[in-house]
């Protein structure tokens, strides 16, 4: 990728390399990668286990359920609606800890599958029936799949979610952020939070939002994306 120029006398350059989603934080932590790129929620758990920090966040997403067949009930609460219910998410992510969070919440018989590596593995159980629900962000669904088109299953989680995200994240909403090493990243997440909140970078993110949410309705497509992260360095 050529430099990007991010100042009077600064540019950047960068390295795309891809791994899979479990391999993302700890080549991160072990200097392998620069910072991580890949609609990686920010969570203060997250910067404990792994030895990274995040830098601001650069996107809202909502967490949502999505069914194939199931019809939510809009006269029963989320809890009835989701009791004894098998509800599928992709190992290692932050929607695992929100499904548990939940199932714990609710005491009503909901089994965890948490066993999938990637979204196609996930989708793929909630295509053949082997899940009855399956937990994801809202950016998951806004493309288009191969696969069945599933349904949104009743309202966007924040609401349930406020003190999960309070505890387990440290911000009131779930936001998709940068993951540096604290292994000398300090630097290059300075950089890259100025550019962040630059006129510029807001007006692209907005945009972005913008797009997904218009495209996002009731009957809507899963899509699919490759992790990524970024070796980077800054020239003068």
């Amino acid at each position: 990728m050529p430099p990007t120029k991010i100042g009077v006398s600064e540019e950047i350059s960068a390295e795309i390399v891809s791994f899979a989603w479990q391999d993302l934080l700890p080549r991160v932590a072990d200097n392998t990668v620069d910072m991580i790129i890949s609609s990686v929620t920010a969570s203060k758990k997250r910067e404990s286990d792994f030895q990274v920090i995040f830098g601001v966040g650069y996107y809202v997403t909502h967490q949502m359920l999505l069914a194939n067949q199931s019809e939510y009930e809009q006269s029963r609460s989320l809890f009835e609606n989701i009791k004894n219910k098998r509800i599928g998410a992709v190992k290692g992510t932050t929607n695992e800890r929100a499904a548990y969070y939940l199932a714990n919440k609710c005491s009503c018989g909901i089994d965890i599958k948490a066993e999938y590596v990637e979204l196609i593995e996930s989708k793929n159980a909630l295509f053949k029936k082997e899940i009855d629900l399956l937990l994801t962000d809202d950016i998951w669904v806004t493309g288009q799949s191969n696969l069945a088109t599933f349904k949104q299953y009743g309202p966007e989680l924040d609401g349930f979610l406020a003190d999960f995200y309070s505890t387990e994240y440290g911000r009131p909403r779930e936001e998709y952020a940068i993951a540096f090493s604290r292994k000398g990243g300090d630097e290059i997440m300075e950089v890259i939070n100025d550019i962040l909140k630059s006129d510029k970078a807001k007006l692209v993110v907005e945009s972005a939002e913008a797009k997904a949410r218009s495209s996002q309705v009731q009957t809507i497509e899963g899509t699919d994306r490759s992790p990524t992260a970024l070796r980077a360095r800054t020239a003068n």
